[in-house]
């Protein structure tokens, strides 16, 4: 069998993976680009670095969102509930 149906393909679940920008042993932007693992995810960046450019890093590496710690759980839910 292929993989599941994505985000809005009729999906029981959307999989969020909270990814930390910034580490040596796991680099959010490098985990962001395409792979089968990640197909049909919503990869979120979990960071320190809140700056418009670390955003717009982020969004171009491939994550669908860009959150800076400490997340503000009212943001969180509201994009949760987007995705239906």
């Amino acid at each position: 069998p292929g993989p599941g149906p994505g985000p809005g393909e009729g999906s029981i679940f959307t999989v969020l993976l909270p990814l930390e920008q910034g580490t040596p042993a796991a680099d959010g932007p490098g985990t962001a680009q395409p792979q089968p693992a990640t197909r049909g995810c919503v990869l979120v960046a979990l960071t320190g670095y809140g700056q418009a450019a670390d955003r717009e890093r982020a969004l171009q590496a491939g994550f669908d969102r860009h959150l800076v710690k400490p997340v503000d759980i009212c943001e969180l839910a509201h994009y949760l509930a987007s995705l239906g």
